[in-house]
């Protein structure tokens, strides 16, 4: 498997947001487009009790994985960031795939549950790696890819589930 990682100049968010005619996964993260011409960037989530404050994208060339045609798109390494008074005992990602074609609607996934050997402490972070979430096709009819924590469950018991509709929607 070789992963390769280029970054082009960031674009403007707010031109990113009037460019798709909706403001899906908008916030504070800059976006970067990859080799192939898909935009890769992270959701702003303010209630959520983390969020990624760092990633590093990549892409797979062919062999990686059955969908890879001929590469794929990963999300090689994030930083989680536990902004709450409680520790963090396992979180699970989720993705946003916006299509070029306006008519195709957007696509959510998740990827695994992640129980973690060490929490995340309160008001701390923690770097990830490994399996994060599925790759994606690089495909040109994909414009953009949206990362977000889907689920984050903490060491008093809450758990805190992202509502799908409102990452589409963004509010």
């Amino acid at each position: 498997m070789k992963i390769s990682s280029r970054r082009e100049k960031p674009l403007a968010y707010r031109l990113l947001a009037v460019s798709f005619g909706m403001a899906l996964c908008c916030g504070d993260a800059k976006p970067t487009s990859n080799n192939s011409g898909t935009i890769t960037t992270m959701a702003r989530q303010l209630e959520s009790p983390a969020f990624i404050r760092q990633a590093t994208f990549g892409i797979v060339d062919s062999g990686a994985s059955d969908n890879c045609k001929p590469q794929c798109i990963a999300l090689d390494r994030i930083v989680l960031r536990n902004r709450s008074d409680a520790p963090i005992t396992n979180y699970r990602l989720g993705l946003v795939i916006v299509f070029a074609d306006p008519k195709t609607p957007a696509e959510i996934h998740t990827g695994n549950s992640f129980v973690l050997t060490k929490t995340i402490g309160p008001k701390q972070e923690k770097e990830f790696k490994d399996n994060l979430v599925p790759l994606v096709d690089a495909a040109p009819t994909i414009r953009m890819i949206c990362y977000f924590v889907a689920e984050a469950q903490q060491a008093n018991g809450r758990i805190f589930a992202q509502d799908r509709d409102r990452i589409l929607k963004c509010d």
